[in-house]
């Protein structure tokens, strides 16, 4: 699921279960179909935050958090979620905060906003109006204050956000804020505020998680090479001995060979599978179960059992070159 579209179904009180006093209902849109996910919290959690010294933040406030948090977490599982062939109205997906999530609803979360930039004297705004009487510098401070929604939460519609950063006058603090914005869909004024989730009804989000076609390198070849020694470097390093294993020293000739034709492409794609269907686990076969067939598969689990972190589009991906050469 690369592209998708996330909207909202229903931003109202908890479900009719008195554990789940919090809940926000999101319908994810792609290929045609349709469905729902759920984020909720648990009593536990909301009556922790009730008892903190400033109490519960106002709802709205709470039900924002929620997605601020929750958000980024279900775009990354997106991905890997197998998809229904048809619309449903069932429930694929559900995200639940609990008393172990305290801590996360109680801090203030690091502001992820795209038009931030480093510069090496500091933060710039690059959204900053051409009038903007800080020429565009910026803190983490000054854009945590900012009325700008977040990344996590703010609408796709919204483009082009003019803000302003005032140059403040004696005790007064740093502001930025936002002047004006376009909408991609309303030619009206509106409220650049409300472009968070259960603000304007129009509220989309659309995520393009989909690979982007990137210029090939001259000396591709070499660098697959220097990633493969790499790789084994690390492994050996973190288990104690090497992980690619060469039955035919030949394949790194042939891979490091010009490709001018289709049969170059096909011969250097078999070269490739061969050093991905040899990685050599035999050392921790006895932690993997022996139904898993294919070495990525093998690899897989091994990593997932000793809790590796792991990006399971890369893995995905060679795979495919496996299944091409096929």
């Amino acid at each position: 699921m690369e592209q998708f579209t996330i909207t909202v179904g229903n931003w109202a009180p908890g479900s009719p279960s008195p554990e789940v006093p919090e809940t926000v209902i999101l319908y994810i849109n792609t290929g045609g179909i349709h469905f729902p996910v759920n984020v909720q919290i648990t009593r536990t959690l909301h009556d922790i935050l009730k008892a903190a010294p400033d109490g519960a933040p106002p709802r709205g406030a709470l039900l924002e958090k929620m997605l601020e948090i929750a958000l980024p977490k279900l775009k990354a599982k997106l991905n890997h979620l197998p998809l229904p062939k048809t619309s449903t109205d069932a429930f694929l997906l559900t995200e639940t905060f609990h008393s172990g999530d305290a801590d996360l609803f109680k801090r203030a979360l690091p502001v992820e906003c795209q038009f931030q930039e480093q510069s090496p004297t500091g933060l710039l705004c690059r959204a900053a109006a051409t009038y903007d009487e800080l020429k565009g510098k910026t803190t983490s401070a000054v854009c945590a204050a900012c009325d700008l929604p977040s990344d996590a939460l703010r609408c796709t519609n919204l483009q082009h956000p003019g803000v302003f950063g005032k140059i403040p006058f004696e005790e007064e603090e740093v502001r930025r804020q936002v002047l004006d914005a376009f909408c991609d869909i309303k030619t009206a004024s509106f409220q650049h505020r409300e472009c968070i989730p259960g603000g304007n009804d129009c509220w989309r989000q659309e995520i393009d998680n989909s690979e982007k076609i990137s210029v090939v390198m001259d000396d591709i070849a070499e660098r697959v090479i220097d990633e493969l020694q790499y790789l084994n470097l690390s492994f050996r390093q973190a288990f104690g001995r090497s992980l690619v294993r060469l039955n035919d020293l030949r394949l790194v000739s042939q891979l490091l060979s010009t490709c001018h034709t289709q049969e170059d492409f096909t011969t250097k794609v078999a070269c490739l599978a061969d050093i991905l269907n040899n990685l050599d686990l035999s050392n921790f076969a006895e932690e993997i179960d022996s139904d898993v067939k294919g070495s990525l598969n093998r690899f897989q689990t091994f990593l997932k059992a000793r809790n590796v972190p792991l990006d399971e589009h890369t893995i995905e991906t060679l795979k495919h070159i496996v299944s091409i050469r096929k």
